[in-house]
């Protein structure tokens, strides 16, 4: 009995052994083709990491009997996605090649707040909106711009974004946002490369951070938290102590 075999693409039939010798043939052919290309280099991912890791204080030493929750930020279109950007002339975006973020700029600032915060003991605790506990403050915001700057032969980072705490705890909505500030930082980057890039922008937040925090620590001692413990001199207040 003869046997066919068909070749996709070709119109017909290829009888016998001549078919599987042309199909032997190609899959040597594309073997070959496949070998002889060139290795594409490997994906490098960074992350926004503290410059320096701080000692926290003991859970006795926070602030206020409060907690916060960090809910995750969101971002502009620009820097949506984990791409690492830079612009090297007005108007201009572009992105690194084989290397990029571990993941977006807005999960990396909102990791990064949240850890500063608890380390801070400025709450009694900090959640993030993955926790099923629920906080009587609420900490969001949107990160509009985490880029590399290129200009005049310096190289700088650009990174900012805006925060809004919220007192669930007030019942008029006018009265619910203690504040929404814009925080924005320039950083000078010293070392080579996207790794540089990556440890300038750690340190711009870092900087950002400690202004969040402190405007954080401002309104609780103007009575933010109303109804719960109030900040004097960076530690509560005893009742009956007198300011």
């Amino acid at each position: 009995m003869r046997r066919f075999i068909y070749i996709a693409g070709e119109k017909g039939f290829i009888k016998g052994s001549t078919g599987v010798v042309m199909v032997i043939i190609a899959a040597f052919a594309f073997a070959g083709c496949a070998g002889g290309r060139t290795a594409t280099p490997g994906m490098t991912a960074y992350v926004l990491e503290h410059p320096e890791i701080r000692q926290s204080l003991s859970a006795d030493d926070t602030l206020t009997s409060d907690t916060l929750t960090v809910l995750r930020f969101t971002a502009t279109e620009a820097c949506h996605g984990n791409s690492m950007l830079y612009r090297s002339s007005p108007y201009e975006r572009a992105a690194y090649r084989y290397h990029r973020w571990k993941v977006s700029p807005a999960v990396m600032v909102t990791n990064y707040l949240a850890e500063d915060l608890l380390r801070g003991r400025i709450f009694r605790a900090v959640f993030t909106d993955y926790s099923y506990e629920k906080s009587r403050y609420h900490l969001e915001g949107r990160v509009m711009d985490c880029i590399e700057i290129i200009e005049a032969g310096r190289r700088e980072v650009f990174l900012e974004f805006s925060a809004v705490l919220i007192d669930t705890n007030r019942k008029e909505a006018e009265n619910r946002i203690l504040f929404q500030n814009t925080y924005q930082h320039r950083r000078s980057i010293k070392g080579g490369g996207p790794a540089g890039t990556a440890a300038a922008m750690s340190e711009a937040l870092a900087v950002l951070s400690e202004g969040l925090k402190l405007d954080i620590l401002s309104v609780l001692g103007e009575g933010g938290s109303s109804g719960g413990d109030s900040l004097l001199y960076g530690r509560p207040k005893e009742k009956n102590e007198q300011p």
